[in-house]
């Protein structure tokens, strides 16, 4: 399963003389639904507020079947970028991101658990000692082992 951590926003799309469209985005968003509709699980760590626009983001990332963390969906608004189209093509933008307490509470929430299960190769180095291991050495003891690990999406 791939973690993808970033902003998750609705856009907002004004053109001249029609109604605004409402779509889901957010780079992290459509990388996470990306990575599922090429077949590899993906869980998404955003924040999404619990008002309409959430609910938009929330039914686009449940149609793709892309999970979210515990905490992601908050109390606020959730984060928009409103573009505006004018005549001659161009456009002007506007951004409203919300970063609630909600998001920092979850991912130092997250961040305690992973060190609760962290390895104990991970535990036991500090300053002074041998270093983690590489991904390359990783690797190479996945290989001997026959240990499937799985990309991660930052």
């Amino acid at each position: 399963m791939a973690l993808v951590v970033g902003e998750s926003l609705a856009d907002i799309i004004n053109g001249p003389g029609g109604e605004p469209a409402e779509l889901a985005g957010g780079n992290p968003l459509d990388v996470a639904i990306g990575l599922q509709r090429l077949g590899l699980p993906a869980r998404l760590h955003t924040r999404i507020g619990r008002d309409r626009l959430g609910a938009v983001l929330r039914s686009h990332l449940e149609g793709s079947q892309v999970t979210v963390t515990a905490g992601t969906v908050a109390r606020g608004p959730t984060s928009t970028a409103t573009a505006r189209l004018r005549p001659d093509g161009s456009a002007s933008y506007k951004f409203a991101i919300s970063a609630g307490g909600g998001t920092r509470r979850a991912i130092r929430r997250h961040l305690r658990h992973r060190q609760r299960r962290a390895p104990e190769w991970h535990r036991s180095r500090g300053v002074g000692r041998e270093p983690a291991p590489t991904i390359g050495s990783l690797s190479q003891t996945s290989r001997k082992q026959q240990i499937r690990i799985p990309p991660v999406v930052l």
